[in-house]
């Protein structure tokens, strides 16, 4: 080997492992902040998330809760899901956070949405990540505390056939 050589493989490898070292303490530090759920956002099934977040393995269903997803997907990683929420959004009533679940991934805890009197309404859309044929929960919760879910919307994962 070269010292040249021996130079810029040093160098790429100590690039590296700094680049590791700021990114192994950014996590550390997300995962320390105050108010982040940690411990959902890293159960693996939603009856622990549930446990967590609600003290509770069931939450009501109801109509004023909307969700639109794509029911039949090819790419998994990029799932489109839009989320709105019939409810006051006066001062002392609120949708506070929006729960978005997927039942069959590792971590079902897709996202958390935090909402305000100033938001106008309760609304939210994003691309999730569904890597099996799952269904998708979400999840209300007003400033009161009173929690309500959509009725569970199935996804369906498309397999081609270099897929599988």
């Amino acid at each position: 080997m070269h010292k040249r050589d021996f130079l810029r493989l040093s160098a790429m490898g100590s690039g590296l492992a700094l680049g590791a070292s700021l990114i192994g303490t950014r996590i550390a530090l997300a995962a320390n902040a105050q108010g982040w759920p940690a411990q959902s956002f890293a159960a693996s099934s939603v009856e622990q998330v549930l446990q967590d977040l609600f003290q509770m393995r069931t939450v009501p269903e109801s109509d004023r809760v909307h969700v639109r997803s794509a029911k039949e997907v090819d790419d998994a990683l990029s799932v489109p899901v839009s989320v709105s929420v019939d409810h006051p959004m006066t001062d002392d009533d609120y949708i506070a956070r929006i729960y978005v679940l997927v039942d069959h991934n590792p971590t079902p805890l897709a996202s958390i949405f935090h909402c305000s009197p100033a938001n106008g309404k309760a609304a939210c859309y994003q691309r999730i990540k569904v890597l099996h044929d799952s269904p998708l929960r979400v999840i209300a919760q007003s400033n009161r505390g009173d929690i309500f879910a959509a009725k569970p919307e199935w996804v369906h994962v498309k397999r081609t056939g270099a897929a599988e």
